[in-house]
């Protein structure tokens, strides 16, 4: 006997929406590899911090951190483009609708 059978739920037609706009895909805010990605940036920050810190601390512009720090700046650019390829959460719903996505404020 099955969670179904045991509860009495009746399966139901699932209605797939296709967007007419064939570009990149949406990505959920609560999937694994998202997640990844925001811990990644948030790592970058801070160790961007640091760096910052260093930096000022002993007045130094050795070319390997400046480098590390322009990497680091195109990180931050990958993330703002990434924004526009993952929904958000209001109100408990996850929006993942690419003119909703376009119109967030």
């Amino acid at each position: 006997m099955g969670f179904e059978e045991l509860y009495d739920i009746e399966e139901e037609e699932v209605e797939v929406v296709r967007d007419e706009d064939p570009g990149l895909p949406v990505f959920s805010p609560k999937t694994r590899m998202i997640r990844l990605w925001e811990l990644f940036v948030a790592t970058a920050s801070f160790v961007c911090v640091l760096l910052t810190i260093f930096q000022v601390s002993f007045d130094t512009a050795e070319p390997a951190i400046l480098g590390f720090k322009y990497f680091l700046d195109a990180i931050y650019i990958l993330n703002i483009i990434s924004r526009f390829y993952i929904g958000f959460e209001s109100q408990g719903v996850v929006i993942m609708d690419k003119k909703q996505l376009r119109n967030a404020t």
